[in-house]
C-alpha cells in the first residue's frame, strides 16, 4: 500500500515486481489548493478571490504561527515553486 507519493512508488514497485499480487494506491490529497482553503477563514477566501495580495500574505503568515499544517503545507509549495511570500 502507497499513500501520497507513496502511492507513486507502491504502482512503480508493483509494475514491476512480480511476486506482489496486489497494491493499493492511495493518493492522499487530490486538490492541494481545495485542502488547504478548507482551513482558511472566509475573510481570507474573500480576500484572495478579491487579489489583495498585501492581506492574503499577511493572514496565511499569521495562520502559518499558529497552524502547524498549514505552515508545512505554505513553505513546501512556496519552496517548490521557488518564490519567497505565501
Amino acid at each position: 500500500m502507497g499513500m501520497s507519493q507513496g502511492g507513486y512508488l507502491a504502482a512503480r514497485a508493483a509494475a514491476f515486481e512480480h511476486r506482489l499480487s496486489a497494491c493499493i494506491l492511495y493518493n492522499g490529497v487530490y486538490d492541494g489548493k481545495e485542502s488547504l482553503e478548507s482551513s482558511f477563514p472566509p475573510p481570507l477566501l474573500k480576500s484572495i478571490k478579491d487579489g489583495d495580495e498585501h492581506v492574503v500574505n499577511k493572514v496565511i503568515e499569521i495562520l502559518m504561527e499558529t497552524d502547524s499544517n498549514i505552515k508545512f503545507n505554505i513553505k513546501h509549495g512556496m519552496w517548490t515553486f521557488g518564490i519567497d511570500s505565501p
